[in-house]
């Protein structure tokens, strides 16, 4: 009589303890829908923890998935990069406030020229140039970006190290060793995404 019962009252209409599917069991107390025990009372010892674990781990498959890939991207950038990128930051700004002062000063325009060097197309483009450099690349360090932070950053040294060479070319190298020290960034950046973060890239 028991058994009646139960395969009566696995046949009314339910929702599937499975697939949340509101369904009428089949004869056996099936679900139509995902095949398996519709009612908790009809299926078997283990069936609902399983299923419950099942759901849980399709759950957390779904929550990895849907992650934001930023988060992974923190968990697993060097501290370099960091420094890199706040390094750079900084150059931008006094690189841009050079061009500032360079355009619109003039004093400054006057020591530059006492220098050597002088405010035409060249100067203007090449600041220009190295400011919008400093803060790609430093974007491309924090992201890790592939385009940005590694070949940028590479464009950078070059870029950085040419400027020095062509300048003191034209003046035939008679104040090089004033611009050496200037060559110690170009020449450690290259070396670090070169050498130590190459694969930090993606």
């Amino acid at each position: 009589m028991r058994g009646y019962n139960l395969a009566m009252n696995a046949m009314d209409p339910t929702t599937c303890v499975n697939c949340g599917t509101y369904v009428i069991p089949m004869a056996d107390g099936s679900c139509p829908a995902c095949q398996r025990p519709a009612n908790a009372a009809v299926a078997p010892a283990g069936a609902s923890d399983g299923s419950q674990l099942e759901s849980q781990a399709s759950k957390s498959a779904r929550q990895a998935l849907l992650e934001p890939e930023s988060s992974s991207h923190a968990a697993h950038r060097p501290k370099g990069l960091v420094v890199l990128a706040v390094l750079q930051f900084v150059f931008a700004a006094a690189s841009l406030l050079s061009l500032f002062m360079a355009i619109g000063s003039p004093t400054m325009q006057a020591e530059m020229q006492r220098q050597g060097v002088t405010m035409d197309a060249y100067t203007i483009l090449s600041l220009l140039g190295t400011f919008l450099l400093l803060i790609a690349s430093g974007a491309g360090y924090l992201s890790q970006n592939r385009i940005l932070g590694y070949w940028g950053g590479n464009l950078l040294a070059i870029g950085l190290i040419a400027n020095i060479m062509i300048h003191n070319f034209q003046e035939h190298f008679a104040r090089f060793s004033r611009h050496i020290p200037s060559l110690f960034y170009p020449i450690v950046l290259l070396f670090v995404l070169n050498v130590h973060f190459r694969k930090e890239f993606r």
